[in-house]
């Protein structure tokens, strides 16, 4: 069988706009062979999987698109791996469509060993500078090996927590008020 990690495992898209992230495939049992990915989401989201296929481990971008016209909302992203027609894993990703424009907010790491992991999750804090919670509260986390863990998120606040396994982070979690494009310098020691 197979893991499928989705990185990260929720994706912001602006209606008649598109956005990506990635899929790990982890073979953890029985011999490697070639996995299919398929898909199933909501009308009005068009998905691309590249590579569509491969023997584990490997690692695809996934492009989600919502039309113009697609309700705001979130609406769940359905994956699954298979060999011969046989399910082997399969994974779910939050699609939140947003009726604005998103912006980056990326996590700058120092400190740890190169190919180091370590982990961001971003939760939409309670309110944002117009009283309200962006879209619907999609809690992201994001697993990184290199030097930055990006997100792509609406206009609001957020707080968020980073950590990596036998280090200590500084800052290990904070907020942030997005209105344009940020980052967040993070060093491990």
């Amino acid at each position: 069988s197979v893991s499928l990690l989705p990185n990260p495992n929720g994706l912001y898209v602006t209606q008649g706009k598109s956005a990506s992230g990635e899929l790990l495939v982890n073979l953890t049992s029985g011999l490697p062979k070639s996995v299919q990915l398929k898909y199933y989401t909501s009308k009005g989201l068009s998905v691309t999987i590249n590579p569509s296929s491969g023997e584990p481990p490997f690692s695809s971008e996934i492009t989600v698109s919502a039309a113009s016209s697609l309700a705001t909302g979130t609406y769940p992203l359905q994956i699954w791996g298979s060999v011969n027609g046989a399910t082997v894993g399969s994974a779910s990703i939050s699609i939140d469509v947003v009726s604005g424009p998103t912006y980056a907010l990326t996590f700058d790491e120092s400190g740890l060993p190169s190919n180091g992991a370590w982990t961001v999750t971003l939760y939409p804090a309670s309110a944002s500078p117009e009283g309200t919670a962006p879209a619907s509260g999609l809690v992201q986390h994001e697993v990184s090996h290199s030097d930055q863990a990006t997100f792509y998120v609406p206009a609001g606040a957020y707080s968020y927590s980073v950590s990596s396994s036998g280090y200590a982070a500084f800052p290990s979690s904070g907020k942030s008020l997005i209105s344009a494009a940020s980052s967040v310098p993070v060093k491990f020691v």
